[in-house]
């Protein structure tokens, strides 16, 4: 099989083409049903977002209580609630406003241990972290990275079965969160 190179104005069209209807795309994950994993339905992970590894689900609670359903999801399934930083707290501590922002590292030992094994630099991204955010129109929004992504950013192998149930456990915790 042979490859040709093709000028720059023939894939330009494509690359914009491409890139305009993977935007638009901003319904919940559409391989999600082929992975074998549970569909959030309003889960947005296209455009901006789906290049960083960013799955965002909006909340139908404030912060607070998202934040409080997601803790308490994640302590009933086993997990541990490692840290809570709230950094809008920290920053009227410095005398600063921030919209509500924050962030629950969430972990266990049993799910993140084989993965710093496969590729001890996924440390860095251990425990899991969901973010909890209002934003400029004042919705209340989950995110979190795919566990694929953490997948492809440290370049774990032999782990898929794991990196599903992880990715069904996000998913999980976020519908918990968010979701009456």
């Amino acid at each position: 099989m042979t490859f040709r190179r093709l000028p720059f104005v023939v894939l330009l069209p494509a690359a914009v083409l491409c890139a305009f209807f993977v935007g638009r795309q901003s319904s919940s994950v559409p391989l999600a049903a082929a992975a074998g994993l549970p569909d959030l339905g309003r889960a947005h992970f296209s455009g901006w977002h789906a290049g960083r590894g960013l799955v965002v689900v909006p909340s139908e609670f404030t912060p607070e209580e998202t934040a409080e359903r997601l803790e308490l999801a994640a302590t009933e399934g086993g997990a541990n609630v490692v840290a809570d930083i709230d950094h809008a707290a920290a920053a009227a501590g410095a005398g600063l406003e921030l919209r509500p922002t924050r962030v629950l590292l969430i972990g266990n030992p049993n799910a993140g241990t084989p993965l710093m094994v496969a590729s001890q630099i996924t440390g860095i991204d251990l425990p899991l972290k969901f973010v909890i955010y209002e934003d400029a129109q004042g919705r209340v929004l989950l995110a979190y990275n795919s566990a694929w992504y953490l997948r492809r950013r440290h370049r774990i192998r032999g782990e898929d079965e794991l990196l599903r149930m992880i990715e069904a456990n996000q998913r999980a915790l976020a519908a918990a969160a968010t979701q009456s």
